[in-house]
């Protein structure tokens, strides 16, 4: 278990502990009298000494919810990058394509929380969905320019001339497409009156910048500093045989 929260009154000898045993299970009240050993108290119960009771009304709903987005905020983006991380695994068959999706997705969420921390935008109900929802939105712009430079690898273009055209091709469209939907919700945040939305486009308009920008620049980036296995490979381009007399006539005419 975990304490989260301790008490002392050293004038009486008594000591509280409110304990969690587990990521989603209830808090639970231990107190030690004088010299003894902690035992457990039930929740509510108002007898000599402390006891535990859960706060009621609005403060006592919005203080549940907090606890729980606060336990639950890690296990989303854990089970997020990890189903990233294993369906690009098995869709190419190749880690270091995983790995370097996955630290693309991971500097672009790590932009956002240190947005958070110094706009002192807190973890609630509004922006928990943020993250995950920003994970499964960007890993498509670095999918499309990966996929390019290894198409671009297999048909017999050296690393920079693939990397060249991929940003000059597909590139243009994942700027294209994440500057479409950042303009199309960005303006949630001027004009909607409902703090979900507002704290929702905000968000989610620096998750896909975040993620469009390090699709074009950090996944090359990535790709030409570490080298990873598939870009070694190089494929042949097949010349197209001389044309006849024959086919240049036909041709022709």
């Amino acid at each position: 278990y975990t304490v989260t929260q301790e008490w002392i009154d050293e004038e009486r000898g008594i000591q509280a502990q409110v304990r969690r045993r587990g990521l989603y299970e209830a808090d639970e009240l231990w107190v030690k009298y004088q010299s003894g050993d902690f035992f457990w108290r039930e929740s509510g119960r108002w007898s000599e000494g402390p006891s535990y009771a859960l706060a009621s009304g609005t403060m006592g709903v919005l203080g549940a919810s907090n606890e729980e987005v606060e336990g639950s905020n890690n296990a989303t983006l854990i089970a997020s990058f990890t189903t990233v991380f294993m369906v690009v695994l098995i869709s190419y068959r190749s880690l270091s394509i995983a790995l370097l999706l996955v630290s693309s997705l991971g500097t672009a969420a790590l932009i956002s929380l240190a947005y958070m921390y110094f706009a002192n935008i807190g973890f609630d109900v509004n922006t928990l969905p943020v993250q995950a929802l920003g994970v499964g939105v960007g890993v498509d712009y670095a999918l499309y320019i990966m996929d390019r430079v290894v198409t671009e690898r297999k048909r017999g273009l050296d690393m920079p001339e693939a990397i060249r055209t991929a940003i000059r091709t597909t590139g243009m469209a994942v700027f294209f497409t994440g500057s479409t939907l950042v303009g199309g919700i960005i303006f949630w945040k001027i004009i909607s009156h409902l703090r979900f939305a507002g704290d929702m486009s905000l968000l989610l308009s620096i998750l896909l910048i975040a993620n469009m920008i390090g699709a074009i620049l950090l996944v090359p980036a990535l790709i030409t500093v570490f080298k990873p296995k598939f870009t070694q490979a190089v494929g042949t381009v097949e010349a197209p045989p001389p044309a006849t007399p024959e086919a240049r006539e036909a041709a022709g005419a």
